[in-house]
């Protein structure tokens, strides 16, 4: 059973390591598809323009996903490099493993309390 939450447009939450513990400039990139697989809902990378301090938290809030839906979610760290050389780019960490969640705004029954006859002793 998937996780559920009832707000349409969930945040995300991921932290940012580097492998060696340096002091890397990183990234989470985050993706949001149908559960079954058959297309990706959402994506974003964050922070969005530049990298951030490595070991820290990284979060985005989804655009406003479909109601009474089942997804997926996955999550991979890029890091900024620049070589002695002066030539810069990115390297990918692999997607992690991918988290269920289900969007559900229906509000379950209100409980019903009545009294009755008291129990037997």
């Amino acid at each position: 059973m998937p996780f559920a939450t009832s707000d349409s447009s969930p945040k995300m939450l991921a932290t940012v390591q580097s492998a060696d513990g340096s002091q890397s400039q990183l990234r989470a990139l985050f993706e949001v598809w149908k559960a079954d697989g058959s297309s990706r809902a959402w994506y974003a990378a964050s922070p969005d323009g530049a990298c951030g301090a490595d070991n820290a938290a990284r979060t985005a809030s989804t655009s406003v996903l479909p109601e009474q839906m089942n997804y997926r979610m996955r999550v991979k760290t890029q890091a900024y490099y620049m070589t002695h050389r002066g030539v810069s780019g990115v390297l990918d960490s692999s997607w992690s493993s991918w988290c269920y969640f289900r969007v559900d705004t229906k509000s379950p029954p209100s409980p019903v309390v009545s009294s009755g006859p008291p129990w037997p002793r």
